[in-house]
């Protein structure tokens, strides 16, 4: 594994890609087998102390750096750092029938970017040996932030003017009426949360929806990023209690994914899903989703409890990541779980989002991939499949390969 960082005898550009100026860049390039090794892990081993990737998936304490190159993956700060294919400027394949290897570069326009067909191949073309990777310089401050709205519908009009307006938070996280009350439900006492509550009723606020952000970076330069976003908070009616709920989220936010089997074992279906979409369609697609699974379960007998937040921001729009809850159909568990994943991914293409921002496809969203993307585009990928791996044997029945249904 190899790291490199501008000294000050250097005379290479210090990035590779133009950054402002509380966020300078440098590269790091994982051979082999670091790909193969947890984040966690690999980094402590780097030479490039003070430096970070910024890429914290909720699975980080046991995802490598390869897998997330292979998935396309997006962590809990991309919004900031950006997501991981956004990070990659080089990478080497091992295919069955040759190396691919794409030289690091800033940008190029020979062609297709031939970086991005095998960032998200999920190992159907072969196995990534190495990445190089966009890090920039960890930041001297990072500052929490939290507002609770009166709707959805607020908090992410406000969202979209802080992204649209350059201001950009490191984490913008924006939870739906459901999904604030889980987590209201869960403070330390109900003469905490019935406190909480009274005091954002006296400020007009009765369906909460809780916002949570940081501002990374020189502490001038985040100071200011997070005065403007509080200015435009306030215009959208948000009330703040400090960034309490932003910390006590970080705390938690590599715990929250073991409730999941918890629950499973005492009788529940947990499952999450998660889509982007143009802001101007989000609103909609946020409800409809929510409508058609809690249709669909209610008609098996097991109404469902729906949670939903905005995850990640784009300048056009944004990611919606939702958390299903509902009582198991006990021996019919996998036709009730095709329920589910039926209702939500016919919902997402029909009210224009995409079947995954960061899960990746695998077999379970291939069956709306083919829809959203069409047989020609499917087609090129089989074509590509074919060139690299004609035997098929890599990570096969995935991806490009996948079931046409459930």
């Amino acid at each position: 594994m190899r790291c490199w960082r501008p000294s000050s005898s250097d005379s290479r550009p210090p990035s590779l890609l133009p950054t402002p100026p509380t966020r300078s860049s440098s590269t790091c390039r994982r051979r082999r087998p670091w790909c193969a090794l947890s984040w966690r892990a690999s980094w402590s081993l780097s030479p490039a102390k003070g430096f970070t990737l910024g890429h914290f998936p909720q699975s980080f304490e046991f995802s490598t750096v390869g897998g997330w190159v292979a998935t396309r993956s997006a962590g809990q700060q991309s919004t900031g750092y950006g997501r991981i294919d956004e990070n990659v400027f080089g990478l080497r394949c091992s295919t069955p029938t040759g190396v691919v290897e794409l030289r690091t570069t800033p940008a190029t326009a020979a062609g297709p970017n031939p970086r991005q067909v095998f960032v998200g191949s999920e190992g159907t073309l072969g196995i990534i040996t190495e990445a190089t990777l966009r890090i920039k310089r960890q930041p001297e401050a990072t500052l929490p932030d939290a507002w609770f709205f009166p709707d959805f519908a607020s908090g992410a009009a406000a969202l979209r003017l802080m992204e649209q307006a350059g201001l950009h938070p490191d984490i913008a996280r924006l939870s739906d009426v459901n999904e604030t009350a889980f987590g209201l439900a869960q403070l330390g006492s109900d003469l905490q949360r019935k406190g909480m509550l009274a005091y954002l009723r006296a400020r007009g606020i009765k369906t909460p929806c809780l916002m949570v952000l940081r501002y990374d970076g020189r502490p001038g330069e985040a100071k200011s990023r997070r005065a403007a976003g509080r200015v435009i908070a306030k215009k959208h009616k948000g009330v703040t209690i400090g960034g309490v709920p932003e910390v006590m989220w970080e705390k938690h936010r590599f715990s929250t994914p073991y409730l999941r089997d918890t629950l499973m074992t005492h009788g529940m279906l947990v499952d999450t899903m998660e889509t982007s979409a143009p802001w101007s369609t989000v609103e909609q697609l946020h409800d409809s989703i929510k409508a058609d699974i809690e249709k669909g379960l209610r008609e098996r007998g097991t109404p469902a409890f729906v949670l939903c937040h905005i995850s990640h921001l784009y300048t056009a729009g944004c990611s919606l990541y939702y958390t299903v809850f509902a009582r198991q159909e006990a021996g019919a568990e996998i036709d009730q779980w095709k329920t589910l994943k039926t209702a939500a991914g016919d919902a997402i293409l029909a009210g224009g989002g995409t079947i995954t921002h960061h899960h990746a496809t695998g077999a379970d969203h291939a069956p709306w991939m083919f829809e959203e993307y069409g047989p020609l585009w499917v087609g090129m990928l089989r074509a590509a499949k074919a060139e690299v791996d004609p035997a098929g044997i890599m990570n096969p029945g995935k991806l490009m390969n996948g079931p046409e249904a459930l």
